[in-house]
């Protein structure tokens, strides 16, 4: 399709004219219609915009950046063109293909064409640093070379423009790992002596057609660069002299401070060696040849100075480049800054560098401690920004329909294959029956929707093809002989969680599970699959859901044994999460050891710990200073799991409720949620109940019941699927006297939640105590039948068990539900005494003071009766309560009637349409 943008360019979205594609978006190649020069087009991803809005502010900054520039060595912008929801950078077209292309087909680069490309680039950088501009992402993907073989920089998306905010957090890290300065990694203050360190690894690999510093691993590199000295170029290329080589090491000094200071003086270095330099200037190949494979004995690139090194080869794995057509010749990489660009460049053996490098020996045991300490330091500065496990660059899953918040979670049993001689029996079938009886007919509250998938899946990644394809949250394959069944419980399609943040490898790690079962009649893989569902949806920052997961694991089954896998931590924590909390902490430090920079498992610890102070903080055996120590620890891994996830991850904006250690522990447990981050989670997450939820009980723990009311209000349109929300609504609308709202939340609660266990069970999951609210559901739903002894016994949990006040004045309307449940069998005092506690908690709770008046009139004390009527008159709700200070004058409503919805309905307006 061809469509004119900015009312000049023509941009055609056909595959052929696609120049690159990655993370951020797309780039095309276009034409100019007024020049009819070719242009290259960037348009930025609309998913890319709605997941991570600060992108668009770094699209906007690169287009200004390298409006302002206008310098021969840096991409010339043309225009900026927004036509929401599209995005576009307009751009000369440089189709040489660029430096990571050269060093990956070439290798190693001539000396005197290595220097004159950086001088090239000191230039570009010197004009930028003049202009206040720091680049921060300088790397060869980001040097891209002209037909005629000069560089022009580009990729100014994440560029430090001194005069504009930042648009990352304060100690974020941005930029590509392997090219990241040791204060950059560290989240330390920076400046364009940050552009120097990378300016010099780029030329350390123009010479050796490898990094200085290099690892396996993310965490390797990382290491590498923080505590190893740079290897000594003389030994690896002949060629070089050790001028250059000392050029580059004054451009690595890992102190700032003793680093070269201007990429102007790396300038004027370089043009000093140039001119030392007697040989002929040389020209470089085109990508576009007919062979560009192949270079003859002439060619520049055919140089003598690496046949005499140690065996080492420089064997990068090449982009895809069709050379049969100029327009696709480029592959411009459009992945997000923190992706570890080109990590498979790691043939050069760390080893020979090492037996290279020169510099003062340290002893082992103080190496050792010195990169336990900055490497612990800059890992967390990494994890914080995300750049250790970058995200996916490519969504692989396509444009899917999404199902709404409320559908359950497809789970997807592949066809369990029988290996070479097994004899044949159905162990599918036992795994799908396994699952839906325990997750479809015991229990129908699971959210989770078993399927059975009629093909077989060999691996992990055709495994999450399918699961993109089904739309399966989890999916289950493996094979069977006759003695042993192999199964891979995986996490499935991400894109049904819209709100995970998170690299997939990082969930990968800590979800997936292979697990080896002897009798699968036996057996079962349950609790796995609802670890795998909790997983993505703690990632998600779905709370409720994360809960109800937790919950629904079945705590009496006999395992399947867990093989190969290191997420075999993370599944022993939901599975004793419930029953011991302490054994689930055990659990998690151990996953927290073998990764210690994911976020999710510090939260996941937080999580344990807070349920255990809950506990602890309710009996009242613990001493003060034990549990303030614990409450310490809750409060170190919320902001541990803040600092190192996402920004837009909510979960740890989810506090914690605290208590005080004096007093009455009972009755000061509070929720410590700080308003302002609440207010970030509704509107990170603006179709989820929970924030608002939670920002409606701090509105009501303040004295604003009309905002706590309002903030209810909004909860209920997204409709959710538990009776929490709707019986605090109810709370609230008691308070207010609008006893309309009460008859369609009883209503609703009574016909749409009869199973009133699944919020007792969700709060036993967060709290780990019981709080009205977990009782008073059941309450209602016994109230409005006629049960009453059954809601009076219900009630008596309060005081039976670990209970605590509740959060919307659950208290205070549990005395209320207790006492209408006693006036029901006719224990008129009992029931009185319970309204006048209520009152002596609140005197403004006007519909406890009706309450009293009906259950004195039942007593016959008149004049209890009139006085609370006239106290219910002269009360802020009197107009709201008029027709029930009637009927409850001549006898209609009663404090044993007053949830009988037949009764209520008399009283309910027609206009009046049902919230629910």
């Amino acid at each position: 399709m061809t469509v004119i943008i900015g009312e000049r360019f023509e941009l055609n979205t056909e595959p052929e004219y696609i120049l690159g594609t990655g993370g951020m978006g797309t780039v095309y190649l276009g034409v100019d219609t007024q020049t009819g020069q070719q242009v290259a087009i960037k348009q930025l991803l609309g998913s890319v915009v709605r997941d991570r809005p600060e992108t668009l502010e770094r699209f906007a900054r690169e287009a200004e950046a390298l409006r302002r520039l206008d310098h021969p060595n840096i991409v010339k912008v043309l225009a900026s063109v927004n036509q929401p929801p599209d995005h576009y950078i307009v751009m000369e077209y440089v189709p040489g293909g660029n430096l990571r292309d050269y060093l990956d087909e070439y290798g190693a680069l001539p000396l005197r064409r290595t220097l004159e490309i950086a001088l090239d680039i000191a230039d570009a950088l010197t004009r930028a640093h003049r202009m206040r501009i720091i680049h921060r992402d300088l790397k060869p993907a980001n040097i891209l070379l002209a037909e005629d073989g000069t560089p022009r920089l580009t990729d100014f998306g994440v560029a430090y423009l001194s005069d504009k905010p930042e648009v990352t957090r304060t100690g974020a890290v941005v930029g590509t790992v392997n090219y990241l300065s040791p204060e950059a990694l560290n989240g330390l203050p920076f400046d364009a002596r940050t552009d120097v360190w990378a300016f010099g690894i780029l030329l350390f690999e123009m010479l050796v057609g490898q990094r200085p510093f290099e690892g396996e691993t993310v965490t390797a590199r990382v290491t590498a660069i923080l505590t190893r000295p740079v290897p000594d170029l003389t030994q690896l290329r002949h060629d070089v002299p050790i001028t250059v080589f000392e050029l580059i090491r004054q451009m690595l000094e890992k102190d700032p401070e003793r680093r070269i200071n201007s990429v102007r003086r790396v300038g004027a270095e370089l043009e000093n060696l140039l001119n030392a330099l007697d040989s002929p200037t040389e020209v470089l190949p085109s990508l576009t040849a007919a062979n560009p494979g192949v270079v003859s004995s002439e060619s520049r690139f055919n140089t003598p100075t690496n046949t005499k090194l140690p065996a080492f080869t420089a064997n990068a794995s090449k982009e895809d480049i069709d050379v049969a057509n100029d327009s696709k010749t480029r592959h411009i990489e459009m992945d997000m800054p923190a992706t570890d660009e080109h990590p498979e460049s790691t043939d050069v053996s760390q080893t020979v560098l090492e037996l290279a490098a020169s510099g003062r020996r340290i002893p082992v045991w103080g190496m050792a401690l010195m990169a336990l300490v900055v490497v612990a330091l800059a890992l967390v500065s990494l994890l914080a920004s995300g750049l250790l496990n970058p995200a996916e660059a490519d969504d692989p899953e396509g444009k899917i329909v999404l199902p709404s918040a409320n559908d359950p979670l497809r789970v997807l049993i592949a066809d369990i294959q029988p290996l070479s001689g097994a004899a044949q029996r159905d162990v599918t079938r036992m795994i799908v029956d396994d699952l839906e009886q325990r997750y479809e007919i015991e229990n129908t509250h699971t959210k989770l929707d078993i399927v059975r998938y009629s093909q077989a899946i060999d691996d992990q990644d055709e495994a999450l093809a399918v699961a993109n394809q089904e739309q399966a949250a989890v999916i289950v394959w493996g094979t069977y002989d006759d003695s042993r069944v192999l199964l891979d419980v995986q996490a499935g399609s991400m894109a049904l969680f819209p709100t995970i943040h998170f690299p997939r490898a990082s969930i990968d790690r800590v979800a997936n599970v292979r697990l080896e079962m002897n009798n699968p009649q036996t057996e079962s893989i349950a609790p796995y699959v609802a670890g795998v569902a909790g997983m993505m949806y703690g990632a998600d920052g779905n709370l409720a859901d994360w809960a109800r997961m937790i919950a629904i694991i079945p705590p009496d089954v006999t395992l399947p044994t867990v093989v190969q896998s290191s997420a075999a931590n993370t599944h022993c924590y939901f599975q004793r999460y419930m029953d011991s909390p302490n054994s689930a902490v055990t659990c998690i430090n151990a996953a927290i050891r073998a990764e210690p920079g994911n976020a999710i498992l510090y939260w996941l610890r937080a999580m344990a710990r807070n349920r255990t102070y809950l506990i602890e903080f309710v009996d009242e055996l613990l001493p003060p200073t034990q549990l303030n120590t614990l409450r310490e620890t809750v409060a170190q891994d919320f902001e541990t799991a803040k600092r190192l996830g996402p920004d837009n991850w909510v979960m740890p904006l989810f506090s914690h409720l605290d208590g005080s250690s004096v007093g009455n522990r009972k009755s000061n447990l509070i929720i410590v949620n700080n308003v302002s981050e609440i207010e970030v989670a509704v509107s990170l997450r603006s179709d989820d109940w929970t924030p608002l939820y939670i920002r409606a009980e701090l509105a009501y723990k303040s004295g604003d019941i009309d905002l706590a009311r309002e903030y209810i209000d909004r909860a209920l349109e997204s409709q959710p699927d538990v009776t929490l929300p709707y019986t605090s609504a109810l709370l609230l609308a008691l308070r207010q006297g609008d006893l309309v709202a009460v008859h369609d939340y009883v209503a609703t609660i009574v016909t749409d939640f009869p199973d009133y266990t699944v919020s007792t069970r969700m709060f036993d999951v967060l709290i780990g105590v019981t709080i009205p609210e977990s009782l008073i559901p059941g309450i209602f739903s016994n109230l409005v039948i006629g049960q009453y002894s059954a809601a009076s016994d219900i009630a008596e949990q309060f005081n039976g068990s670990n209970s605590s006040p509740g959060l919307f004045g659950g208290d205070e309307t549990l005395l209320l539900l207790t006492g209408i449940a006693e006036c029901g069998q006719g224990n008129y005092a009992r029931a009185s005494l319970a309204f006048s506690n209520v009152v002596n908690f609140d005197r403004t709770f006007s519909f406890a003071r009706l309450m009293r008046a009906s259950a004195a009139g039942e007593m016959g004390n008149r004049e209890r009766m009139q006085n609370d009527l006239d106290s219910v008159r002269n009360s802020a709700q009197a107009d709201i309560l008029a027709p029930y200070i009637d009927a409850v004058q001549t006898g209609e409503l009663s404090c044993a009637n007053v949830f009988d919805l037949s009764v209520l309905e008399q009283y309910h307006p027609d206009t009046v349409i049902p919230d629910a």
